[in-house]
C-alpha cells in the first residue's frame, strides 16, 4: 500500500499558509518509448475504436502515481466537489475543514474537464519548477500498458481482476483511498480503476499510420476519458479502454492525475 498522508496531521496550519504543499510531490519519471497503441482484433471486450497503430512517445515526462485525492483538490481550489465525502466512505481518512467534508486519500470526482483546467492553472502559478498539464491519450496508454502487450496490464486474464483494481464487484458501489491496490510496472496507482481519468484530447478516431506524440483530434464535442471506474465489469479495464464525457460533464466515476515536465 502507498503511504499517503494524513490530513488533520500532517498538513501545516492554518492550511492555506504553506501553498508549496498543494504542488502533489507524488510523481515518477516515464521515459521515452514507443508502443503499439489500441487493441488486437481478437481481444476479449474489445471496442470498434481502439483501432492498433504504432506511436512513439518522443520525450520524457513525469506522471503522477495516483489520481489526484479530494484533499489535494481541496489544498489547490478550496472546495471539494466530489460525491464520496462523507464519513460513511472513509471512516480511517474522513476529515471536516470549514464546513467541507473530505474523504481525504479517495480520488476527487464530479470534477468535469474544464475543472481540471482552472485546478492546473492555478498548480502552475504555484509552482516555479514544474509544469502541470493532463496527460495524452496516448501518454495514459503508454503509461498504463508499463510496457505490457496483454489486454491488462496484469496479464490477460481478468478471473482475479479485484486483486489489481477497484470494480463494480469489489468496491461496495464506492471509490477508496488511492494506492491501496498494486502499482503497474512503472509505479502507477489505479493505473485503471478506482475511478475513469481524464486525457488532454478531444475525443476521435485514431489514424492507422505511425504517430509521434500524438494529442488527438484536432477539434470536438467530447473529451477522452480513460479506464474503467468502480462501478464497471472487467472490459472496461483492459489498457486500451477508451470513452468519452461532455468536457463540462461530472461524474462520480471520473477523476484525473496529472502529467508534468520541469520548467
Amino acid at each position: 500500500m502507498l503511504p499517503l498522508f494524513s490530513l488533520a496531521t500532517d498538513i501545516p496550519h492554518p492550511i492555506f499558509a504553506n501553498p508549496e504543499v498543494r504542488s502533489n510531490d507524488n510523481f515518477v519519471k516515464i521515459k521515452a518509448g514507443s508502443f503499439q497503441m489500441g487493441s488486437p482484433s481478437t481481444e476479449k471486450g474489445r471496442h470498434a475504436d481502439e483501432k492498433l497503430h504504432a506511436v512513439t512517445i518522443t520525450r520524457d515526462f513525469e506522471m503522477q502515481m495516483t489520481l489526484v485525492t479530494q484533499a489535494q483538490y481541496f489544498l489547490t481550489m478550496g472546495h471539494n466537489p466530489s460525491f464520496f465525502s462523507s464519513r460513511s466512505y472513509c471512516a480511517n481518512d474522513f476529515v471536516e475543514i470549514n464546513g467541507a467534508s473530505l474523504c481525504s486519500n479517495n480520488p476527487a470526482e464530479q470534477v468535469s474537464w474544464s475543472d481540471t483546467q482552472d485546478f492546473i492553472n492555478k498548480l502552475n502559478a504555484i509552482d516555479v519548477n514544474y509544469s502541470y498539464r493532463l496527460p495524452t491519450e496516448a501518454e495514459l496508454e503508454y503509461s498504463i500498458r508499463a510496457g505490457t502487450r496483454s489486454a491488462f496490464w496484469f496479464g490477460n486474464n481478468a478471473e482475479n481482476i479485484g486483486d489489481y483494481v477497484w470494480l463494480y464487484d469489489n468496491s461496495g458501489e464506492q471509490t477508496h483511498a488511492v494506492g491501496t491496490k498494486p502499482a503497474n510496472p512503472w509505479g502507477l496507482y489505479d493505473a485503471t480503476g478506482n475511478v475513469g481519468q481524464w486525457a488532454f484530447d478531444w475525443y476521435g478516431d485514431y489514424p492507422s499510420s505511425h504517430q509521434r506524440d500524438p494529442v488527438g483530434a484536432r477539434s470536438g464535442t467530447f473529451r477522452v476519458v480513460r479506464g474503467g471506474g468502480w462501478n464497471n465489469g472487467a472490459p472496461f479495464f483492459r489498457s486500451s479502454y477508451r470513452n468519452l464525457d461532455d468536457f463540462d460533464g461530472r461524474s462520480i466515476i471520473v477523476g484525473f492525475r496529472l502529467a508534468r515536465t520541469a520548467k
